[in-house]
């Protein structure tokens, strides 16, 4: 059963089922207003879902967008198959790009690129070298770093 509160307004995890029916049905028929009004109605409960998982503003934006980016090709295509459950639909799909974001996030920090490694190789490489080279007259360490910085980098 639906709470009402001021304004006859309706909490959107109590919505009731054929008022998502209709959205949905609306959106599927191409109306522009209905997609605002379902970004209008979630946009708050989806960002206290990803603002749980995330102190970064940026990244809260980008999921909150993302969320409803998907939600929107979906319900287009009409791949929501219970229009009453809109609700936690929207609120599954934010959690898991939460945890899609935060895994992609951990892999990068632990897998760095394949340019970063070879660049990492290359000054350990340049250090080894350095440590046994000895400055000729009228060349100076930082000139002779420089140099193979430029050279192998």
């Amino acid at each position: 059963m639906a709470m009402t509160f001021p304004n006859d307004r309706v909490r959107a995890d109590e919505e009731p089922a054929a008022a998502s029916g209709v959205m949905v049905q609306r959106i599927v028929d191409g109306d522009r207003a209905a997609e605002a009004e379902l970004v209008a109605r979630y946009a708050r409960g989806v960002r206290l879902i990803i603002s749980r998982a995330s102190s970064d503003r940026s990244a809260i934006d980008d999921l909150c967008q993302e969320t409803f980016r998907i939600t929107l090709e979906k319900v287009r295509r009409g791949d929501v198959r219970d229009p009453s459950r809109l609700a936690g639909f929207i609120c599954s799909l934010a959690r898991n790009l939460v945890v899609d974001h935060f895994r992609r996030t951990h892999e990068l920090r632990a897998s760095p690129s394949f340019q970063t490694r070879r660049i990492r190789r290359r000054i350990r490489w340049t250090c080894c070298w350095l440590e046994n080279v000895r400055p000729r007259r009228g060349r100076s360490l930082p000139s002779l770093v420089q140099n193979a910085i430029d050279r192998y980098c």
